[in-house]
């Protein structure tokens, strides 16, 4: 057996992992929801989403198995993370790296394995996302290419569980900020532990001022050990003279050729390391003193983070105006209101994704004013139920879903919202913040992944050529049934229906008419069923029917039926073969209850020894066409 390696980034790829503070929490209908579709498509008993840690593989969910982990050295999943393709095994006994392992040899006795790795953004595989069966076999091209589908949404769940404990823990410390400092400084930090990204304030001569923990990160340079250097520091060579020369004209003129755009340049790490970094500058300035604010975002892995802005305790007017310039640069819509609902602070982003600025200022105009509707996207949503409003009431509202209207977007756009209150440092109610961000692409993806994987459903359940229900569907559909006979104390039958003369059929007529024999068989017993009861094809030549409410009298009935159904059929419907059947056909009693598996066998012997105990041969399927 061979013992998975480490990945490269094994040190880097754990951390990532237990960020999402994920181990050993109980199953979520999301993720058992994903591996059961997963199991589905693919046909398979076993299913698993499994998270790769130090010395253990967790299922975070899993059909078919039952334990939450294993072992690190025999699981199949530490070797899917070590490529981000899809990593297949068809045969796990013939293959050297598997042949003995546990897994294989003992329970649960892996045959086939396929899995795709879940992927974070920047490059981390933290697990897999698999598929197991018991025996030796392949997955189609569409199911390979749908597994990989359903990873990648997997690794979206768990990116979206980062950014909401992420959030999560920004709020904390939000609130923790806000008793200990004035009210109109609480309201101003709430704003700012909105943002992701690193953001540096510094004075007219290049010296640092201010620098928030995603600096810290970004550059490796603590609060203490930057502020009152030089921007210099985090620089590379190539950058200091056309630095100088704009530090120059910023004092002479307070304006900055970099202002008001976004602009790729370099940085450089405490270890030397030069990175490429996206730049978005403003200036503000109190009294003849002129400053400027900037937030970069590190491009090289294009990781966005949240940060809460820390600096010195300082005077109200400059905080207040390096608050203000962050509001300005960040992409996420923030509205801030003071305890009565009135608006307070109301940024670009906010108007954009409004459709209008805060004119609109009571709350009780919200609904009407904005056009938002509730998620079902029709019923306009009440004022009370507003995620500001219920802030106002104290409420912490997380990733409210909501659909706005506007003249520039008539069919709407989703809008994810989280508000909570703010308070002074007695506890008193002073305000509501709310962070909005557009998810309307995400919403589109996730209504098309719904209509795929009911597509898929359906063709998982149903003969695609005869349109009854499949092997598959039916023993799902009949098990059902009969446990609503136990129930109700009802008699059903069980109809085993064999086409005759198939082989021939196809050998001396083609495939083609092959299928049309199978159609015709498909079409006469649909003439005879009724509604309620489930036919299916249940491969080859031979179909079943379960008829729910049906006791032995009935048995003649349903034969007579067929018989002149088939009579109608081929006069009717004239064809180069005679459509003929045979038929075996067993009771099912409600007081002495056997499973489907036996009824089959026993309606299935019945349908042979008809064949066998015909005085004629069977029909033949080379019958010239009437006329």
């Amino acid at each position: 057996m061979q013992v998975p390696p480490f990945p490269p980034d094994e040190t880097s790829r754990l951390a990532a992992l237990g960020r999402l503070q994920i181990l050993d929490t109980p199953p979520e209908r999301v993720f058992d929801d994903l591996v059961a579709l997963a199991a589905d498509i693919c046909e398979v008993p076993i299913s698993a989403l499994s998270l790769i840690d130090t010395e253990r593989q967790f299922f975070k969910a899993s059909i078919g198995l039952s334990v939450r982990e294993t072992s690190r050295d025999v699981s199949f999943c530490g070797h899917t993370i070590l490529s981000p393709e899809l990593h297949v095994v068809p045969a796990a006994a013939l293959d050297a790296r598997f042949a003995d392992n546990p897994l294989v040899v003992g329970s649960p006795g892996i045959g086939f394995y396929a899995g795709a790795p879940l992927m974070t953004s920047d490059g981390h595989a933290l697990g897999a996302l698999c598929v197991i069966d018991r025996v030796e076999r392949t997955l189609s091209d569409r199911q390979l290419h749908m597994l990989a589908r359903l990873a990648r949404q997997g690794s979206e769940l768990l990116e979206a569980r980062r950014v909401n404990l992420s959030l999560n823990q920004v709020n904390r410390a939000l609130e923790q900020a806000i008793q200990e400092r004035t009210a109109f400084e609480a309201r101003l930090q709430a704003i700012v532990d909105a943002a992701l990204d690193a953001i540096v304030a510094a004075d007219s001569r290049g010296i640092v001022l201010a620098w928030n923990q995603a600096a810290q990160r970004m550059f490796g340079f603590s609060e203490a050990e930057i502020v009152g250097r030089p921007l210099t520091t985090i620089m590379p060579a190539s950058f200091h003279a056309a630095h100088a020369a704009g530090l120059a004209r910023f004092a002479a003129s307070g304006t900055s050729r970099l202002a008001g755009k976004v602009s790729r340049l370099q940085g450089r790490h405490k270890d030397g390391r030069i990175f490429e970094i996206e730049l978005s500058l403003g200036t503000w300035s109190v009294g003849q003193e002129r400053y400027f604010t900037g937030v970069l975002r590190d491009v090289t892995a294009r990781i966005q983070t949240e940060a809460a802005l820390e600096r010195e305790r300082a005077q109200g007017l400059r905080q207040a105006a390096i608050m203000t310039s962050v509001l300005g640069n960040m992409g996420d819509g923030v509205i801030v209101t003071d305890e009565r609902g009135e608006f307070v602070l109301y940024n670009e982003a906010a108007v954009r994704m409004l459709g209008r600025g805060p004119e609109h200022g009571t709350p009780d105009a919200w609904p009407d004013g904005y056009g938002l509707f509730s998620s079902d996207g029709l019923t306009p949503l009440p004022f009370e139920s507003t995620p500001l409003h219920r802030a106002l009431r104290g409420e912490h509202v997380s990733q409210f879903e909501i659909l706005t209207r506007t003249p520039e977007h008539p069919r709407g756009r989703w809008h994810s919202v989280t508000s909570g209150p703010i308070h002074d440092a007695k506890g008193s109610l002073i305000g509501t913040v709310s962070v909005g961000r557009d998810i309307t692409q995400r919403k589109d993806i996730e209504s098309q992944l719904e209509q795929q994987a009911q597509e898929l459903r359906q063709l998982a359940f149903n003969d695609e050529l005869t349109g009854l229900y499949n092997r598959r569907g039916f023993l799902l559909l009949a098990e059902h049934q009969l446990l609503v006979a136990m129930r109700q104390l009802t008699p059903a039958l069980l109809l085993y229906v064999d086409l005759d003369g198939m082989k021939q059929i196809n050998d001396q007529l083609g495939h083609d008419e092959g299928d049309r024999a199978l159609r015709d068989t498909a079409q006469v017993i649909r003439a005879v069923i009724r509604e309620a009861d489930v036919a299916a094809r249940l491969g080859g030549d031979e179909f079943a029917v379960l008829m729910v409410a049906a006791g032995a009298s009935t048995e003649s009935v349903v034969l007579e039926r067929f018989s002149v159904a088939l009579a109608q059929h081929r006069s009717s419907h004239p064809r180069s073969f005679r459509l003929q059947m045979s038929f075996g056909v067993t009771r099912f009693d409600p007081s002495k209850p056997i499973k489907l598996e036996s009824l089959l066998a026993e309606a299935d012997a019945l349908m042979y020894e008809q064949k066998r105990q015909r005085r004629s041969p069977p029909p033949v399927a080379l019958e010239p066409a009437p006329g």
